[in-house]
């Protein structure tokens, strides 16, 4: 993706289309606790539920911290799948 992302609006505006990851990567590489982000949601438990196991977000931030607009097709299918604590996932709660 040929786009500059210095901050977390624009990787929002640039990568719309990948909504999984960019509130991964707007948590973990920009610092975002927006109360619209599906991270910060399930950490603070929203709706009952939490991450099954809370270090797969940081292991799969950490694993594209790099090269993270190359991978957000990857990134987003990795997050959406994401179990939580009730053994659904991420994309089917949040």
């Amino acid at each position: 993706m040929d786009i500059e992302i210095n901050s977390a609006e624009d990787l929002y505006e640039g990568a719309s289309q990948f909504p999984y990851a960019c509130d991964l990567i707007a948590y973990y590489i920009f610092g975002s606790e927006s109360y619209d982000n599906a991270i910060v949601q399930a950490f603070r438990g929203a709706y009952g539920y939490k991450f099954e196991d809370d270090e797969m977000p940081s292991i799969i931030a950490l694993n594209y911290e790099y090269n993270f607009m190359d991978a957000l097709e990857d990134i987003e299918m990795e997050v959406r799948n994401l179990k939580m604590s009730d053994g659904r996932t991420l994309e089917e709660i949040y």
